[in-house]
């Protein structure tokens, strides 16, 4: 599990929890302190920085299909508003 607080000059008391890492199947995305209506995007991205995987997250919890994916390490990337807030690295078993 990736628990961590983004750049607090980005948003503060938000912070983003990425589970389980290493995935196989799901991930699931918790986006604590997100406010009503504010929306957060989640990219998936290879070691190359090709975009695999982009979704919306408009909610404080939000699950994940990777299971199509190749095992590897990826990125994975939160922006706000076009801003990138967050970036660490994903495991695919």
């Amino acid at each position: 599990m990736t628990i961590r607080q983004v750049d607090p000059s980005a948003s503060s008391g938000l912070s983003i929890e990425i589970s389980p890492n290493p995935a196989t199947q799901f991930v699931k995305i918790n986006s604590k302190g997100l406010s009503q209506g504010e929306s957060l995007q989640f990219k998936l991205l290879t070691a190359e920085g090709r975009v695999m995987l982009e979704e919306s997250l408009k909610s404080e919890t939000t699950h994940l299909n990777i299971s199509k994916f190749n095992k590897g390490v990826y990125l994975d990337q939160i922006r706000k508003k076009n801003e990138i807030i967050s970036t660490d690295k994903l495991i695919l078993q």
